[in-house]
């Protein structure tokens, strides 16, 4: 399976009502390159829905629900290293209930998945008080990417060869 495919099945899906309204379905863009689920290029971005709810209203439960799939499936086929969510819509995709004024700018372990909440940029733009605390979250999230991966326990295990003992040394 690739990115290509997993878009297709965007195109076609059908499973809440924001296909009729919708001109296209927004399956995600970029290569995923990075291991970064988020900027341009060498970035994958995505939505929490793949069809923009119209007036750009907030996505309903049930339509995020519905596009969940699609949300799992980027994620089995990227494998990112970081999951940047822009927002509180993207942010309580992973984090239901919690405040992103409480839990930005700093990186969250989730089913195995790094996640880094941040302010939607947006956000900034309306509330020019949340500007400052919006850059402190991107210079946090370049402090937490400029150090090395850590190595998945299994990977490691797997890589290293059984050692062998002798009784004469």
């Amino acid at each position: 399976m690739d990115l290509n495919a997993v878009a297709a099945e965007i195109r076609a899906c059908r499973a809440c009502p924001l296909h009729r309204s919708a001109r296209q379905a927004v399956p995600g863009d970029g290569t995923g390159e990075s291991g970064l689920f988020f900027l341009r290029r060498k970035v994958f971005i995505t939505n929490v829905v793949r069809h923009r709810p119209p007036e750009n209203r907030d996505p309903l439960p049930d339509e995020v629900a519905a596009c969940d799939v699609w949300l799992r499936r980027h994620l089995e086929v990227l494998r990112p290293r970081v999951i940047v969510t822009l927002g509180r819509h993207a942010m309580g995709k992973f984090f239901p209930g919690e405040s992103i004024s409480r839990i930005h700018g700093k990186p969250r372990l989730k089913d195995g998945l790094v996640i880094f909440p941040v302010y939607h940029p947006a956000a900034a733009l309306h509330q020019p008080a949340l500007r400052d605390a919006l850059f402190a979250d991107f210079a946090a999230l370049a402090l937490y990417l400029a150090r090395p991966p850590a190595p998945k326990p299994e990977a490691e295990e797997a890589k290293r060869p059984a050692e062998q003992i002798t009784l004469f040394g």
